[in-house]
């Protein structure tokens, strides 16, 4: 370029485009590959790819230097020499290095953990710090992983070979080289495959971060109730090797605790804001929170969730339930229920009740019950027969809440007890010697006492039996019958009831005698009646049957032609005189028979000794005649 004139400027061609330097006058810092050399950089070359640089980020370190932001804890190592040595310290420009136990493992490493997934683009060594003896590593390989687990030899893309990099000639400058093929990694290994005097290594790996947003949550994330109805957020940025980038801004979410909805959330558009007031929230009520920052390239991850109540307030409604019920001439009982949970508003420290006489003017009393748990309230000192209003509210540490809407009640009249007359008999009828209950039932709506008099003194002896409203008498004599007197008494007065104890009567006795008698007769003589018959009948037919059978001998020897003997009509004669009698005699015991001849042959032979029938004439004339019968 020259002045063509004043101010004026005249271009000329260096000679790029037209070849007027040579190819071997143009060089570059790197190449990609062999077909991309600086000499395609001319602007007139189109005989193939333009130069292209071997890396693009080999100036941007990843953090593992000393005081980067990759932790000591991402760093691992086979074995270490001493204390002096450690993995950690394995860092480019530290004060110490990182050193193996001995040289003898070929496969020894120094392990990082970059934290993120990188493309690794040149990595960086260095040797044992000044002060220390001259040891470095002068050859090495490294090995990427995505997982911790698989390990990939890194190499060049033109080249099937392990890529073996040149180490450090000295301890005390910096070797970096770039890697023409790229490579996406989360862990990193250095593998020293030559040294001199020991395998020392102090490193940096340079690369572009794959993700831009960040990778962990705001730090030291807590809440504080600022009132009953807003809370308080406060964090801090995540740690620098957690932020991808510049941190613009964070998103605070929030909801009731265990609710189902979802949440809402606040956006605080600037970096610097580490605190937010949250308001609108509803009184002494739990809610979840949760935080992320973000970058240009997205949101990072929420933190976890924290939970914070609000502060407590006043119940904004009164106790539930609230009613009223007239227990005494002089007394009134109050009962209630807690608020509804979501209107308490806090911890319920106690009630107050107030209470007045209705359309009274002056201020009410008021009770007050500091207890939760109470739900009912006596009030006593009232007026006989008069009507009172009666409010009630619930009160937390901060105050009290609203009053109840105002209930009338009226105390009871001064009464003494009633008896129940349907229930209370007002005589017994009792037999001597029988236990018999007497009983008297009365109402009163306060306490009450019973107690029995006869003929005004308590009843005494073993065979009375006193229980409260009741009594049980076993009479002796007349002297037990009569009235007896129950008392039931209160504080009002005392109510008398009489029942009388009944003995029965004579002409009861005689009558219910008299019954039996002739019941147990009736029954007696219908039993003679039946037996009677029984009897009757039984002997007419034993006659009947032996009739019968005389008839049928003397039909059976008239048809065999045998005529009756003089005897045998003498016999039946005497049969029917009155005067004659039979007597029954035993047959002989030689078994022989006295019956005629003319007879004996129709006699069977008898298997035992039987009877015969004498026929006994009165006596006549100092004679008596005897005549044998046989039955047959």
């Amino acid at each position: 370029m020259s002045n063509a004139g004043a101010g004026g400027c005249v271009e000329y061609y260096l000679g790029m485009q037209n070849g007027a330097i040579l190819d071997n006058e143009i060089t570059a810092s790197s190449v990609q590959n062999g077909s991309t050399p600086a000499k395609n950089g001319r602007a007139s070359y189109t005989s193939g790819s333009s130069w292209c640089a071997g890396t693009a980020c080999d100036m941007k370190a990843i953090g593992l230097a000393d005081g980067g932001k990759i932790p000591d804890s991402s760093f691992t190592a086979t074995s270490i020499f001493n204390d002096r040595y450690r993995a950690q310290y394995g860092r480019l420009n530290k004060n110490k290095a990182r050193a193996p136990k001995d040289n003898n493992n070929t496969d020894d490493f120094v392990q990082i953990d970059l934290l993120y997934e990188y493309i690794v683009c040149a990595v960086a060594t260095l040797g044992n710090p000044t002060m220390n003896t001259p040891e470095w590593t002068t050859h090495y390989r490294i090995h990427l992983s995505l997982n911790d687990t698989t390990f990939d030899t890194y190499k060049e893309s033109n080249n099937d070979k392990l890529q073996v990099f040149p180490g450090n000639k000295n301890k005390d400058i910096t070797v970096k080289h770039g890697l023409n093929s790229f490579a996406s990694a989360k862990y990193i290994r250095f593998v020293p495959t030559q040294y001199h005097v020991w395998k020392i290594l102090r490193v940096e790996v340079y690369g572009i971060l794959l993700t831009k947003v960040p990778s962990q949550h705001p730090a030291s994330f807590n809440l504080t109730a600022s009132s009953s109805t807003s809370i308080t957020a406060y964090w801090q940025l995540p740690p620098v090797f957690a932020r991808h980038g510049k941190i613009d801004g964070f998103k605070l979410f929030y909801r009731e605790k265990c609710s189902a909805g979802s949440f809402t959330f606040l956006n605080i558009t600037n970096g610097s804001t580490l605190r937010r007031l949250v308001t609108g929230l509803d009184k002494y009520t739990e809610y979840e929170f949760q935080v992320l920052a973000y970058t240009s390239g997205g949101d990072g991850p929420k933190s976890s969730v924290e939970v914070e109540r609000t502060m407590e307030n006043v119940p904004s409604l009164p106790p539930s339930g609230f009613t009223l019920t007239a227990t005494t001439s002089s007394s009134i009982s109050g009962s209630w229920q807690l608020p509804p949970e979501d209107s308490r508003n806090g911890m319920i420290k106690g009630f107050k009740l107030f209470y007045k006489k209705k359309g009274s003017l002056g201020p009410a009393s008021m009770h007050l019950i500091n207890n939760q748990a109470t739900c009912t309230q006596e009030v006593t000192g009232l007026r006989e027969n008069t009507e009172y209003e009666f409010q009630i509210l619930p009160f937390t540490s901060v105050g009290d809440g609203p009053k109840s809407t105002a209930l009338s009640k009226k105390t009871k009249e001064t009464v003494p007890p009633k008896i129940i007359e349907e229930l209370s008999p007002s005589s017994v009828m009792c037999k001597k010697q029988t236990p018999c209950l007497l009983s008297c039932q009365a109402t009163s709506y306060i306490p009450l006492n019973f107690s029995w008099t006869k003929d005004g003194q308590v009843p005494m002896g073993d065979n009375m039996k006193l229980f409260s409203n009741s009594i049980i008498v076993t009479p002796r004599d007349g002297r037990d019958y009569g009235d007896y007197v129950c008392h039931a008494t209160n504080s009002f007065g005392s109510t008398e009831y009489k029942i009388t104890l009944l003995a029965p009567t004579d002409n009861q006795i005689d009558d219910d005698t008299q019954s039996i008698f002739f019941a147990s007769v009736i029954a007696l003589s219908c039993i003679v009646v039946v037996l009677l018959i029984i009897i009757c009948g039984l002997i007419w037919q034993y006659r009947r049957a032996v009739h019968y059978k005389r008839i049928q001998r003397k039909q059976r020897v008239d048809f065999d032609g045998v005529k009756s003997s003089h005897d045998q009509q003498s016999s039946d004669e005497h049969a029917s005189d009155p005067n004659t009698y039979m007597e029954l005699k035993p047959w002989p015991s030689t078994q022989e028979s006295e019956v005629p001849t003319e007879y004996q042959s129709l006699q069977e032979k008898p298997e035992k000794q039987g009877y015969y029938n004498v026929v006994l004439q009165k006596e006549s004339g100092g004679k008596r005649n005897e005549e044998v019968y046989e039955e047959i």
